[in-house]
């Protein structure tokens, strides 16, 4: 932490016991003159408790320290005394569970790090506890999924993003009704086949189908609609002779009752 406005004033405290060691309590003040931070420095590491004040006096933070290394738990406080976040470390990273209060104490959120990273589970919750939003983060793999939900438990949002960017995502009204949706497309030509490829989907492999609906004129068929089970629809090259670009909408569908679960526009260049 900076505190470069701040002013210092050091005790030392030097104990013999087969040689001689110093503890120095070092703290450092508001311009007010008002305390703001105080910390035991052993054998030029800090060590032990460090505490940090609001200029009013409150304390804000508490964090323990072994030889320059945060470890432990760490607190930040409202001004009225209540916690404001809970946080494990370990060689001064965030590691373990970070819980999130507000300022009349209820838990409002909590999240899984990993040597400093997001990795692993995450929740939000409502002011009555219910949960608003729960997900994943895997930080080797750059990838966060996450639901979010109304009050009363029902769906309202699924989303997966990949390195920060928008792979999948899908809304829902009160009533369970998808009102928005948006995916990733894909194309690759395989055994003299263009395969059109849902990236990512919040249905399951086996329940999922998916439709290309061709726009009329960017292929070389009176049919322009194409179906099949999975994640991915395959139709024959010689179908896009002679064409530039292929464009149209692939859609999500349930296969059990073939109902529509949302569709994209594409647009690929073929030369």
């Amino acid at each position: 932490m900076n505190f470069g406005f701040l002013t210092r004033h050091i005790l030392i405290l030097c104990v013999l016991v087969l040689f001689e060691s110093c503890t120095l309590v070092e703290k450092e003040y508001y311009p007010s003159g008002n305390i703001a931070y105080e910390y035991n420095i052993e054998n030029g590491k800090k060590n032990g408790v460090a505490l940090k004040y609001y200029e009013s006096g409150e304390l804000m933070q508490k964090s323990n320290w072994i030889e320059g290394e945060k470890v432990g738990k760490a607190f930040i406080y409202y001004k009225n005394g209540k916690k404001k976040y809970v946080a494990e470390f370990e060689n001064s990273k965030q590691h373990g569970w970070t819980f999130c209060y507000d300022s009349l104490g209820n838990l409002r959120g909590k999240q899984e790090f990993v040597e400093g990273n997001l990795h692993g589970k995450f929740e939000e919750y409502y002011i009555n506890g219910q949960i608003s939003v729960k997900g994943k983060n895997n930080f080797k793999e750059r990838t966060k999924v996450s639901y979010e939900y109304y009050e009363n438990g029902d769906h309202k949002k699924y989303v997966f993003q990949r390195n920060d960017s928008l792979i999948y995502y899908k809304t829902y009204d009160s009533d369970g009704k998808i009102i928005d949706t948006y995916f990733t497309i894909n194309m690759k030509e395989e055994n003299n086949k263009i395969c059109f490829i849902l990236e990512k989907s919040i249905m399951p492999e086996d329940k999922l189908m998916v439709e290309v609906l061709i726009d009329k004129g960017d292929i070389n068929s009176e049919k322009l609609s194409y179906r099949d089970a999975g994640s991915k629809v395959c139709i024959d090259t010689d179908k896009f002779k002679n064409k530039e670009k292929i464009k149209g909408y692939l859609c999500e569908i349930l296969k059990d009752n073939l109902s529509s679960q949302g569709c994209n526009k594409f647009s690929f260049d073929l030369l």
